[in-house]
């Protein structure tokens, strides 16, 4: 009877030392933060040239990026929907849809997310400013063109 009990024992320590260490490591795994090291660009033509390199990339599993879909001064057709150029885009935001203010950030992460079998950007993550940035930068000279998507009397 004295083995039973004393097994008993040290397979509970046993189960409290790893349940411990679990925890242990866990405090340390999210105490420590992990960073990945972003460079800020230093002048305006660099930041361009990053949100440009942003569009390019591809961050979904199907290997599409924004620029699969959007062409520069053309719009396109997939199959009923008319995909707009990017040149002048910005000029279309915010939008009125869905009873609701839909910004040009909250279209890049649908695009992202939905368009591109993506992971969805973390509110202010450089990837959407950056985007963000590049198509205001495409916009410039183009006047401003909100549409409502409902008749407003």
């Amino acid at each position: 009877m004295t083995k039973i009990i004393s097994y008993c024992k040290i397979k509970n320590l046993f189960l409290l030392y790893i349940l411990m260490s679990a925890v242990v490591m866990a405090v340390i795994f999210y105490s420590v933060k992990i960073s990945f090291a972003v460079k800020s660009p230093k002048t305006f033509s660099e930041a361009i040239k990053k949100g440009k390199a942003y569009f390019f990339k591809p961050y979904g599993v199907n290997g599409k990026s924004c620029a699969t879909c959007h062409l520069l001064n053309k719009n396109t057709k997939k199959g009923k929907i008319t995909i707009p150029a990017i040149k002048g885009i910005a000029r279309f935001f915010p939008k009125w849809k869905n009873n609701k203010i839909y910004t040009l950030k909250d279209q890049l992460e649908h695009c992202i997310v939905y368009g591109e079998n993506g992971f969805r950007p973390k509110k202010n993550s450089n990837i959407i400013n950056y985007l963000y940035f590049y198509l205001y930068y495409l916009s410039n000279g183009y006047r401003i063109k909100i549409v409502p998507s409902i008749k407003m009397h």
